[in-house]
């Protein structure tokens, strides 16, 4: 097998080529181009190496496969992860199991309630997101939950709230009328703190 990191066209060339200066000059010079471009087909295929890619070329994978909730994805990780289970994600949109991957992948676990588990209105659901990294809960980080929540909904279903579990330690700084929650600002140093639902604290 021939390997293109070690093709010369210096190697190629017949006796009588080889003797005229110019086409040796020649030879050489674009044995320089070809090793730099046989060594950069090694980075083609980029799924391949999707462990070994750098940031920039993640946020590129990400826009090529139109990959919603990267606001939330705080390490390379995350987003390696969102790349990898993008399609799988995009096929199962509409379902409850999207949404749930889609959360775990960010590392917030989501245990979803539809209306008939909790009596409520036909065709709602509420979620209970437990966030086990140390993250800060805002308020444009809630607006941006919901939003991606919606995307991966299906249509006739009606989000009614988002409950919050921390079981480490971060931040809750939002307010939030309505299906939202309510909360003030309040470090959480060690176990955990639930906002929404009968036993809300906030």
């Amino acid at each position: 097998m021939v390997n293109l990191s070690e093709i010369s066209l210096i190697n190629l060339l017949t006796p009588n080529l080889l003797a005229d200066e110019n086409i040796r000059n020649a030879a050489l010079s674009l044995d320089r181009e070809l090793q730099d471009i046989a060594s950069a087909t090694s980075r083609l295929p980029l799924l391949a190496n999707l462990d070994s890619l750098d940031e920039q070329w993640l946020d590129e994978l990400l826009w090529q496969f139109h990959v919603e909730g990267i606001e939330f994805a705080e390490t390379l990780d995350e987003k390696r992860g969102l790349i990898r289970n993008s399609i799988d994600v995009h096929r199962t949109k509409g379902t409850r199991y999207a949404i749930e991957r889609i959360l775990e992948i960010l590392s917030m676990q989501g245990v979803i309630e539809e209306w008939w588990e909790f009596d409520g209105e036909p065709f709602t659901f509420r979620i209970d997101i437990n966030i086990k990294s140390d993250r800060v809960i805002t308020n444009e980080k809630l607006n941006l939950l919901e939003k991606l929540v919606k995307e991966y909904k299906n249509t006739r279903s009606h989000l009614t709230k988002i409950g919050t579990v921390l079981t480490t330690k971060g931040i809750i700084e939002y307010s939030s009328p309505e299906k939202l929650l309510v909360a003030e600002n309040m470090p959480l140093d060690c176990g955990a703190f639930y906002c929404g639902g009968e036993n809300s604290l906030c």
